[in-house]
């Protein structure tokens, strides 16, 4: 018995010394700068520690304070790595990655005018889908003694920084609590991911992407995101701010994107597109396609819950009345993003919404007025009905001008509630003017020829009305 006691004690100091004594055996300045070199390879850029150091139960590789990139500008900091690796070829002097873990991490993204800066590879702005190079590789071992596929990743307490200095303003977003894992089932199988964290800005973000070969490569699931530091990317005509709730899905590199799918609701949103603007509950759809900064495609909002105001309060739909739009999002030559190609459907109007240098054109096929009093408030004491189309009418508010056509079908007006008067004609914009076109108004059963002028709208408007008539009964 005391034989077999002093063999256990000899074999625990033994297996104390190897602890003790491996490590620094195993983990030469030579294997250390392998793994630099190995980093650098499956990176592109260059990993510097305070401190490396080799445990033995369970073998892991762990880093203090590693820095990747740019010392100065660095796209990657952790206060910890902790890399497992495999017990047999450790033995052998070789590193064997097997999984890594990385804790109060602080990752960068830029977005320069020379590309993207990502932690795994520098892209060219100017490279199209086809040419955009990929991330490299892991490196798998050529004989040097290391290497670093890795299986599993897990990342605790961390934050992602994206900054965008391209963009007028430049964009800065932080997302912060960042933890989650990411999986490889099998050599060559897509990489499975879950990670989640709180956007400084208000909301939280949780990032997935399944490995099934038909899903999206990214998922990205909005609860609470404030859209306001979002706006420098909707251009000078498209405004958008709120909280969202919903999801975005991404095909593709973010140097290259296939497809980016956006289904949100945004509460208490503020959208302006032009001279309108919705406030109140939005729900958002956009089909897009293109790199990053040249998304384009089609979308759709529904603002039915909201409130619409247009040109200073002319305009004013009510929460409740239907009103949506869809068209397509596109790039100018400068590459701001903006709209075109608008279908507008308001209450029974069914039309067409083009944006033009500082003023919209809107046409829409005839349509009934009856209800409208609520939406155009000062028709609301005419208690308008009767059919109206609008033929390329153009309305710019800086300053007020007004171009295009109205045509006035059997539009039936009740002032102070009193008999009908039907007109018939069109009204006809001319800038700061507007001006009655074959205008005729019926009035107890005899039609009266109806001129009429308002001039100087944007400063103070005057008005001129001439009336006409033939063997006209005074008493009607």
């Amino acid at each position: 018995m005391r034989a077999l006691v002093r063999v256990a004690l000899v074999l625990a100091a033994l297996a104390v010394a190897a602890a003790l004594l491996l490590p620094r055996w195993l983990l030469t300045d030579a294997v250390a700068a392998r793994l630099r070199d190995a980093a650098r390879e499956a990176t592109g850029h260059p990993l510097a520690w305070d401190d490396l150091s080799l445990a033995l139960f369970p073998p892991r590789l762990v880093a203090t304070r590693a820095v990747l990139g740019d010392p100065a500008a660095p796209l990657v900091v952790a206060d910890r790595i902790d890399l497992r690796v495999r017990a047999l070829p450790l033995l052998r002097g070789e590193l064997a990655a097997e999984s890594l873990s990385l804790d109060g991490v602080t990752w960068t993204v830029r977005r320069t005018a020379q590309g993207l800066q990502l932690p795994f590879v520098s892209v060219p702005a100017a490279a199209g889908a086809d040419a955009a190079p990929r991330a490299a590789e892991p490196a798998q071992g050529g004989g040097d003694g290391t290497a670093v596929a890795i299986d599993a990743l897990r990342v605790e307490r961390s934050h992602v920084i994206w900054e965008d200095v391209v963009q007028t303003p430049p964009v800065r977003l932080e997302l912060h609590d960042v933890a989650g894992d990411a999986r490889v089932a099998g050599a060559g199988e897509p990489l499975a991911l879950s990670l989640g964290g709180t956007l400084a800005s208000g909301g939280t973000l949780r990032i997935e992407r399944a490995p099934a070969a038909d899903a999206p490569d990214l998922a990205v699931t909005l609860a609470g995101v404030d859209l306001a530091p979002f706006a420098p990317y909707l251009g000078r005509d498209l405004a958008l701010a709120g909280r969202a709730d919903g999801t975005l899905r991404a095909r593709g590199p973010a140097s290259a994107l296939d497809a980016l799918d956006a289904d949100l609701e945004i509460a208490s949103a503020s959208v302006r597109a032009g001279n309108v603007t919705a406030q109140g509950p939005v729900g958002v759809t956009a089909r897009l396609r293109g790199a990053l900064a040249q998304l384009a495609g089609d979308f759709s909002l529904d603002a039915t819950r909201a409130e619409l105001v247009a040109y200073g309060g002319a305009f004013r739909k009510p929460p409740g009345a239907p009103a949506t739009a869809s068209g397509r999002l596109v790039r100018d030559a400068r590459g701001r993003l903006g709209v075109d190609g608008v279908r507008l459907q308001i209450k029974n109007m069914d039309g067409r919404a083009t944006p033009e240098p500082g003023a919209w054109r809107l046409d829409a096929a005839p349509f009934d007025l009856a209800g409208w009093g609520e939406l155009l408030p000062a028709l609301a004491p005419l208690a308008p009905e009767g059919r109206v189309a609008l033929g390329g009418v153009r309305v710019a508010t800086a300053p007020l001008a007004i171009a295009g056509r109205i045509r006035l079908d059997g539009v039936v007006l009740r002032p102070g509630g009193r008999g009908p008067l039907v007109l018939r004609g069109a009204l006809v914009g001319d800038g700061d003017a507007l001006r009655s076109e074959q205008l005729v108004a019926s009035v107890g059963g005899q039609d009266v020829a109806v001129s009429v002028a308002l001039t100087d709208l944007a400063g103070a408007p005057r008005q001129q009305t001439r009336l006409a008539a033939r063997d006209a009964d005074a008493g009607a």
